[in-house]
């Protein structure tokens, strides 16, 4: 299956994406943040951007990685299969 080997890769770009995302809007957020305007806390406004990023952001990772750990196994089968690099003596 050669269509999953690149799909790790943007998998995990994904995630780090989403995460360099959250970090962005967070700052935003908290520059923007007044207390005296808001009723609720800034923790809360946290909790609901890592919802937003932080959740897909997860999901792709953990894709990502069984992605790129079946993808390798599937290359080593090849590997053994085809006899390359087994050594003779």
């Amino acid at each position: 299956m050669k269509k999953d080997a690149p799909l790790y890769k943007w998998l995990l770009l994904a995630a780090g994406l989403l995460a360099v995302g959250f970090l962005a809007q967070v700052a935003v957020d908290y520059y923007r943040y007044q207390s005296s305007l808001n009723s609720a806390p800034f923790r809360v406004f946290v909790l609901a951007r890592a919802l937003e990023y932080l959740l897909p952001g997860l999901l792709c990772l953990l894709a990502g990685l069984f992605l790129r750990k079946r993808a390798a196994l599937t290359a080593a089968e090849g590997v053994a299969e085809s006899g390359y690099g087994r050594q003779k003596g």
